[in-house]
């Protein structure tokens, strides 16, 4: 009986740790920003991304190469809807990317 009652608590405390953990995502953290603008991706003779860059209307943001970054790459050349964060560092303007969307052409 206490072996099961050990279970069943186990099992319970995962649970609520997976929900506090799925409400903090990235996405949710303080200074999170969506842009929409136009990626520009450089990749070596492999297809290996070597540099990927979002050109919004006024800027142009260098794209930290985490997993979504990477993933950034495949939409070269195309507009697209991104949610990150970011920061500048040696007057430069780079952005986390948490997720990413291929922009929806208006309707004309």
């Amino acid at each position: 009986m206490a072996l099961r009652l050990a279970l069943v608590m186990g099992i319970v405390g995962l649970v609520a740790a997976s929900m506090v953990l799925a409400a903090d995502t990235p996405a949710d953290k303080p200074g999170t920003v969506t842009l929409a603008g136009t990626v520009l991706a450089v990749k070596d003779a492999n297809g290996l991304s070597l540099s990927v860059k979002l050109a919004t209307k006024d800027v142009v943001y260098s794209v930290v190469l985490n997993k979504e970054g990477y993933k950034l790459a495949d939409f070269n050349g195309k507009e697209v809807e991104v949610r990150g964060i970011v920061k500048t560092k040696d007057n430069e303007n780079w952005l986390t990317v948490f997720s990413s969307k291929q922009a929806e052409k208006p309707e004309t």
